[in-house]
């Protein structure tokens, strides 16, 4: 027998702070308030759950603040929530930053308890077999003009440039910057169509360029080597497919 997994996290708050723990935990966080059975209620507290997150806070006569130990949880906008704590004067600690594939950084919620915010990092969120992303040390628009330019140096041909948030805000909808560039050479494309056909559905290569919340530019294109075995192409035949890798790296930061 074992520990299957966590219900729920308890942190101690003094008495009479449930308004701000709404403030912090629902309005900041963006936790809904999900009311005490009827036996608890008199003792005060507020618990905040949604389906992958419980976070009960129950009132401690004797309270101290948690300022060590700590939940971890896992946000979808680091940023955001955390120019969010700053201006509502939630206080921010020292010790954040990346760490095994995550920014984080910590905050004291109303009542001194310390908690740890996480994100994925771009390069872990957006990692997924045979994809490869890149930061770009440039912004968006001179990484793309740079990606365009290195292309035509090399005497490939660009096929198209696909504008997805151009197309996006044609119907009114708005996505961050965002393009594919579809580029190849025939030179070296025919001959791995005619050693294997179904490379077809993968060529033109394509190399995605998108604007992270940041401001930050990142770059992704499928791995060689993963579009070689996916096809059954020998090993010294993924060379053809390399450019991409060799086009980006030039760029990352």
């Amino acid at each position: 027998m074992s520990v299957i997994g966590v219900d729920h996290v308890q942190l101690a708050m003094p008495a009479g702070g449930e308004a701000q723990a709404r403030a912090f935990y629902g309005e900041v966080l963006g936790l809904p308030e999900l009311p005490k059975p009827a036996e608890l209620a008199q003792r005060g507290g507020c618990w905040f759950e949604t389906p992958a997150v419980k976070i009960h806070l129950g009132v401690d006569s004797d309270f101290h603040a948690a300022t060590k130990a700590h939940p971890g949880l896992l946000v979808d906008d680091l940023q955001a929530i955390g120019a969010r704590c700053r201006e509502m004067g939630y206080e921010i600690l020292p010790g954040g930053g990346a760490i095994d594939g995550f920014e984080r950084l910590f905050v004291k919620d109303p009542f001194g308890n310390r908690l740890e915010l996480l994100q994925r990092s771009a390069a872990s969120a957006h990692q997924a077999r045979g994809i490869v992303s890149r930061r770009s040390r440039y912004p968006f628009d001179d990484t793309v003009s740079r990606l365009i330019g290195a292309i035509q140096s090399r005497g490939a041909t660009l096929f198209s440039v696909v504008d997805h948030a151009g197309e996006a805000a044609r119907v009114g909808l708005i996505m961050p910057p965002t393009k594919l560039l579809i580029f190849g050479s025939p030179k070296a494309g025919t001959p791995l169509m005619l050693a294997a056909p179904s490379v077809a559905i993968d060529l033109p290569l394509k190399l995605l360029v998108w604007e992270q919340g940041d401001g930050s530019a990142w770059m992704a294109f499928n791995e060689p080597q993963f579009l070689a075995e996916r096809h059954g192409l020998a090993r010294e035949q993924a060379a053809a497919l390399s450019v991409v890798d060799a086009l980006t790296a030039a760029l990352a930061a």
